[in-house]
């Protein structure tokens, strides 16, 4: 029942969200829901009416989202600046935030970017997540249609 929270980011830990967790909190409008949350209480967001619940399509949160009648805005990996493509914009973003955070400066990002560029899931972002897209990228530059679950499969 607060009323003075409006956003938050549930870290990558959590597994579960609790009933009534956020329950009657009136001014919250925004919350990303990583995909390690599976499961999500009895009235966990009761007369939030305002909220927007962010996490990545197909996850239990679209699901709960959809089935609870909250609006849902999915962020795609890679794509830092909503372009709806992973492309070299991106690309530099996430380079740009990892030598500033390398160096002690802020990273520059948002939470909702750094969930974004953190592609490995690593619960950072790094140069490995670079890689990643650069990776990405270049088989998409070539033809070759490939998803997320295929560029990071080991």
């Amino acid at each position: 029942s607060c009323t003075g929270l409006t956003e938050i980011t549930i870290p990558d830990s959590v597994t579960s969200i609790g009933d009534y967790a956020f329950c009657d909190c009136t001014g919250l409008t925004k919350i990303v829901i990583p995909d390690s949350v599976t499961s999500i209480g009895d009235s966990a967001f009761d007369n939030c009416d305002n909220l927007i619940i962010y996490g990545h399509t197909g996850s239990f949160a679209e699901t709960y989202a959809k089935e609870h009648g909250i609006q849902f805005a999915a962020y795609t990996f890679g794509d830092l600046d909503n372009s709806g493509k992973v492309d070299s914009t991106d690309i530099f973003y996430t380079m740009y935030y990892v030598a500033n955070v390398a160096v002690g400066n802020p990273g520059g990002l948002t939470q909702e970017q750094i969930a974004a560029a953190d592609v490995d899931g690593s619960d950072k972002v790094d140069s490995t997540d670079v890689f990643y897209m650069m990776y990405y990228v270049a088989l998409h530059g070539v033809g070759k249609d490939v998803s997320w679950e295929e560029v990071l499969a080991k």
